[in-house]
């Protein structure tokens, strides 16, 4: 299993939220910010539109912060179980830890191949 019990991915009801966030952006890879907090704000009308009782996105996070936060961590959490290793690379006196671009393609492909109950 995938991160721990408290993971918001590993919520049935959020799956294909996650699956979304890391697939739907430019190029079938993961989203921007910006394209992340207006998949949430859309995702959280179409909740308050239909009057779901049961409101996933909406329960589970509670501002579009924690909800980058938890892909952010999804995201780390498949670079972990994959043992990439990350880089650091200094630009303009600033350290970015990154990974390459292979590592991020096999990323996308396990997110892609996996099914709910996988991770």
């Amino acid at each position: 299993m995938l991160g721990d019990a408290g993971a918001p991915w590993t919520k049935e009801a959020l799956w294909a939220v996650f699956f979304k966030a890391c697939t739907g952006g430019v190029g079938g890879v993961y989203m921007s910010h910006k394209q992340l907090r207006q998949f949430y704000k859309y995702t959280k009308n179409v909740e308050h539109c239909t009057n779901a009782t049961i409101k996933p996105l909406c329960d589970t996070f509670k501002t579009v912060y924690r909800f980058i936060s938890s892909v952010r961590g999804f995201k780390s959490a498949l670079v972990a179980l994959l043992n990439w290793k990350k880089v650091c690379m200094k630009i303009d006196g600033v350290e970015y830890s990154v990974c390459f671009r292979d590592a991020l393609d096999a990323i996308r492909s396990e997110v892609i191949n996996s099914q709910y109950g996988d991770l």
